[in-house]
């Protein structure tokens, strides 16, 4: 059982957030488009967190995020020797009963990565919160919240939990875990499609309100195995008690076919307080792009909605979501500073670094054993 008692559960990505985690290591030369575009796309509506390797990222991200006109002093900068994908090696916020917030922090089991399965305790030290360890292995592109105690999760999470996190769970198991430990009172199984090279609900599913989510479709004429199985996961969500009385709002918008390497997914999105940031894939007919818009336009009347080119991204087998991660209720920890002058040299930081680089410390996980 849960010792500590959670009274809420992480909240949804559409929901308003304090700020945005973005790891930019392995972006900053593999998609360095996307890292223009997305922060270009959430600083003038969130305060962001940028994870380097070290200084001399910090420095080649300063100079690539100034050189493109925005304003790089405006980030926080933190050092840890991870990859990109931020919202599957990052913990989950919650709050307990008795008002704290804590970090849940699941297994994390990719292999040849052990460092990322320590930005828990890193963070947990960055934003001075307590952090639990789960009896789960989770990716964070393996969760979805709609905020009001319903989470999705991959029917993979079993297997993943034999083969790596040593736990023999049954669904009905894996519900309890995520109900101790996460706050989600109804925990909803979806199959990811067979052959995928990423399985997480978040590759084809979204919530854009409690009660409404968007299910990626299809074509069953190109890939019907995948058209039948999502198909199923569409009616599967349509019958989630969401509301009173009512059941969940399931809407579908198109997904191009799987090529054997990039799936490319329009549900795998950044929320950024009243903008909506979706992929665009040079390759795919517009015509197909302008229905998954017009989707959510019809979702989100008052958000502001803007494509990033993904094409180099979804290479390495993520998008939007996968490279970020929202940071709820710490709205105290972001203080925006005011601007100053500075160059390619001068830090832009928060004050955390300033004092671990004064303390003779490079990394936030300088204290913590490295692979």
């Amino acid at each position: 059982m849960n010792p500590v008692g959670v009274a809420a559960c992480p909240p949804a990505d559409f929901e308003d957030h304090a700020g945005l985690l973005i790891s930019l290591t392995d972006l900053l030369i593999g998609a360095p488009h996307t890292i223009v575009e997305l922060v270009r796309g959430v600083i003038d509506r969130m305060p962001l967190v940028a994870i380097v390797d070290g200084e001399a990222e910090r420095q080649q991200a300063i100079v690539l995020l100034t050189d493109w006109g925005l304003p790089a002093h405006l980030i926080q900068f933190v050092a840890m020797p991870v990859s990109t994908w931020t919202r599957d090696f990052s913990p989950s916020f919650v709050r307990l009963t008795d008002g704290r917030i804590v970090l849940v922090d699941a297994q994390y089991t990719y292999p040849g990565r052990p460092n990322e399965d320590l930005v828990a305790t890193a963070l947990a030290g960055h934003f001075g919160l307590p952090r639990y360890r789960a009896p789960i292995a989770l990716d964070g592109g393996n969760l979805l919240s709609n905020g009001r105690g319903v989470c999705c999760i991959s029917s993979a999470t079993m297997e993943i939990n034999r083969v790596h996190g040593k736990h023999d769970y049954t669904p009905a198991e894996v519900a309890r875990v995520m109900r101790d430990w996460y706050g989600f009172e109804r925990t909803v199984m979806l199959d990811p499609p067979i052959g995928y090279r990423t399985l997480h609900v978040d590759m084809f599913t979204a919530f854009v309100a409690p009660d409404v989510v968007i299910v990626a479709q299809c074509d069953p004429q190109t890939d019907p195995q995948s058209a039948l199985i999502l198909d199923r996961n569409a009616a599967r969500l349509a019958e989630v008690p969401a509301g009173r009385e009512g059941r969940m709002h399931v809407h579908r918008i198109p997904m191009p076919p799987y090529d054997g390497k990039r799936c490319r997914t329009y549900t795998n999105v950044v929320f950024a307080n009243g903008r909506l940031l979706v992929p665009h894939y040079s390759d795919v007919d517009p015509a197909v792009e302008q229905r998954v818009m017009d989707v959510y336009a019809d979702l989100l009347p008052d958000w502001e909605l803007a494509q990033i080119n993904c094409d180099e991204i979804i290479c390495g087998g993520g998008a939007l979501r996968c490279a970020t991660k929202h940071v709820p209720w710490l709205y105290d920890r972001f203080r925006q500073r005011a601007p100053r002058t500075w160059g390619a040299a001068a830090y832009a930081g928060n004050s955390a670094a300033g004092a671990m680089a004064a303390a003779g410390r490079t990394s936030l996980m300088s204290d913590l054993p490295m692979a």
